[in-house]
């Protein structure tokens, strides 16, 4: 089978394609670390929490305030913007 060589600005297009993938590749791999696992709010003992479970390890954020109220929209958020593809969905 016989290739073309590239000439400069295809080239240059090659690397700057390949450069791009590579940075959001990994920053979708940040992101899904940074929003594993599931978080919800939980009733206990008349108070309600923000618990955030991964692996089957639920651990509490705190009770609702306004901070734990923007770190739960940040999470739903972030989850939506990762899409139902996760993390896997850019590799190499």
């Amino acid at each position: 089978m016989d290739y073309r060589r590239l000439d400069n600005d295809q080239a240059r297009q090659r690397i700057d394609a390949q450069q791009l993938f590579i940075v959001l590749r990994d920053a979708r791999a940040g992101l899904s670390s940074e929003f594993a696992g599931s978080m919800r709010w939980r009733t206990i003992a008349g108070h309600e929490y923000l618990v955030k479970k991964i692996e089957g390890k639920e651990v509490s954020l705190g009770r609702r305030s306004p901070e734990t109220e923007a770190t739960h929209k940040a999470f739903a958020t972030g989850s939506l913007l990762l899409g139902p593809a996760g993390p896997h969905s850019l590799r190499r």
